[in-house]
């Protein structure tokens, strides 16, 4: 999943791919990436407010928290991937991210001070001395580099995006396309029965990956 903790698809995309990863019981890798606007691009005032109106409508659709915006923008951002290869090291990233993307999308938390800080890391199982300490490492902006390359190799130009062998897809209401290449996968494989959590069929499953 190509992801950028300040969009707020991203956010949704997040929530309904660890449902699916969750589902199959395959690994789920997030590549994030920096915004559009840190990358030099421009976002008109009227497109932000189209945003967070669509992205409210599809948040009560899919019953998820939504609405009390905490913008990361700039130093909440830089701070969430700062910690990112921290909380990576310890098998944590999936739950890192969520509870930064949950709290500056659903709880108003500023991610850009000490104490909202805090509460995101902790709550994702991380030990908050150790993650202040790496703060101001500045190698993330290099793996952001190669994966928004990498996104762009994919033939994708925003998030979030997904990839699972072959198929690529953008945007979070398209995960279904993810969906059905995981199950056509599964069914073409007869190694080991698993079942399907679409209908709870059997169904067999070989070599899974993301």
């Amino acid at each position: 999943m190509f992801f950028s903790i300040r969009s707020p698809y991203s956010y949704l995309g997040l929530e309904r791919a660890i449902q699916l990863a969750e589902a199959w019981n395959i690994p789920l890798q997030l590549r994030p990436v920096l915004p559009m606007v840190m990358r030099g691009q421009s976002v008109p005032d009227a497109k932000k407010w189209y945003i967070f109106h669509d992205t409210k409508r599809e948040a009560d659709k899919l019953s998820i928290p939504y609405g009390f915006v905490a913008d990361p923008l700039g130093p909440g951002v830089e701070r969430c991937y700062a910690l990112f290869e921290y909380a990576r090291s310890l098998g944590r990233e999936i739950e890192y991210m969520l509870s930064y993307a949950r709290a500056v999308n659903a709880e108003g938390i500023r991610s850009e001070t000490d104490s909202g800080l805090k509460v995101i890391v902790e709550r994702a199982g991380l030990q908050w001395q150790k993650a202040k300490t790496l703060l101001n490492d500045q190698s993330w902006r290099g793996w952001a580099e190669v994966n928004r390359k990498a996104m762009y190799d994919c033939g994708l130009w925003g998030v979030p995006s997904f990839r699972y062998g072959t198929v690529s897809c953008w945007g979070q209401d398209r995960l279904w396309i993810i969906g059905e290449a995981i199950k056509k996968r599964v069914e073409a494989s007869s190694t080991q029965g698993v079942c399907d959590p679409t209908n709870n069929a059997k169904v067999t499953s070989g070599q899974r990956g993301n």
